[in-house]
């Protein structure tokens, strides 16, 4: 959805019923694989995310609207709130499109106490913890960067 005037955060209210749109506000994505730079920005971390090889393939599409990431941004806990609350961390997915378009797909992320794992789960611990690893503690102003391969946006939304 687009709005000239959007605010941020708000509240998600999940009880709303809301009709199904599949024309204007159909959401397609094939993100690639990406090499990024994940740097600690104090209140988030950032992560930088490569652009398909082929300048001509977007990475998503929002009403045929072609977009790329632009950075991906992973806050904990929550900047928006659902049903009222946050969740325990919140990725903001960023992309630009065509002139000054902007889209922002909002993931939440809920601790699974079951322990259950998935690519993404098993992709955001090890970038969680190898950050954890570079990172001094007693330097809050501390913006190392950490390196990662094979990540993939596909693998969380």
């Amino acid at each position: 959805m687009s709005c000239l005037s959007a605010t941020s955060p708000i509240n998600i209210d999940t009880t709303t019923k809301v009709e199904t749109c599949n024309i204007y506000c159909a959401y397609n994505f094939n993100y690639n694989d990406s090499t990024c730079v994940i740097t600690n920005k104090g209140n988030y971390l950032e992560i930088k995310y490569d652009l398909n090889n082929n300048p001509l393939t977007s990475q998503a599409y929002l009403s045929d609207q072609p977009y790329n990431i632009s950075s991906i941004q992973i806050y904990q806990p929550s900047i928006h709130t659902y049903n009222g609350e946050q969740a325990d961390a919140e990725i903001l997915i960023v992309h630009n499109g065509l002139g000054k378009n902007v889209l922002v797909v909002s993931v939440p992320l809920v601790v699974n106490v079951a322990g259950a794992a998935n690519s993404g789960g098993n992709i955001l611990d090890s970038i969680i913890l190898q950050y954890a690893r570079q990172v001094d503690p007693s330097s809050p102003s501390d913006v190392q960067s950490i390196n990662v391969t094979n990540f993939n946006m596909n693998c969380f939304v």
